[in-house]
């Protein structure tokens, strides 16, 4: 309850992806800046896990074919790196509106699709996210499968807030109550 101090700084990262204890965490520890990683708990230690965008990102960058896909989403042009992006985030913003298994049903048919070959997940594992809480970094909540909160029933928003939080506090000990929504999204039934 004490004010801050002149001048006072939080940065916080989503999703623990590695690139943050490779290249962000020295950065920030070397200037003495605090740091909290917002943790979708179900995707450390899962390779196998991979967040929709990225499998969507991949897939469509990557596609081997040249002629359009029609999607639920539209037209997806996929001739030029230009069509390809547009191709991309007409689908992510499509996925965003939508309910979050329609959202993951239509992920996997576009990504199924284009034959893209399976990504790997880049979410650091438990034992390295403990290694940065011993050095100062706060892990927070950010649900467990990183489902938009808007878009799930209120059961499965509680199962995914008070499973993220019990997830952190049962890997990394002492976790505080704090949780980013994912994307920023959430419903009544989430506050």
């Amino acid at each position: 309850r004490a004010p801050l101090p002149p001048r006072a700084l939080l940065v916080t990262f989503d999703d623990a992806y590695c690139d943050f204890a490779d290249h962000a965490w020295p950065v920030l520890r070397s200037l003495g800046l605090p740091a909290v990683v917002f943790v979708p708990t179900g995707f450390p230690d899962r390779p196998d896990r991979v967040f929709w965008w990225d499998r969507l990102y991949r897939a469509v960058i990557s596609a081997r074919r040249d002629e359009p896909l029609p999607s639920a989403a539209g037209l997806l042009r996929l001739h030029t790196s230009g069509h390809r992006e547009r191709s991309f985030r007409r689908v992510r913003d499509r996925v965003k509106a939508l309910p979050h298994r329609e959202a993951m049903e239509l992920v996997a048919r576009v990504c199924g699709a284009l034959e893209s070959s399976p990504a790997q997940g880049e979410v650091l594992g438990w034992e390295a996210l403990r290694g940065l809480a011993r050095e100062g970094v706060s892990l927070c909540a950010h649900t467990r499968s990183h489902a938009l909160l808007d878009q799930i029933r209120s059961e499965e928003i509680r199962a995914e807030i008070a499973g993220s939080l019990a997830d952190l506090r049962r890997e990394i000990g002492d976790a505080a109550p704090v949780l980013a929504y994912p994307d920023g999204r959430y419903g009544r039934d989430a506050l």
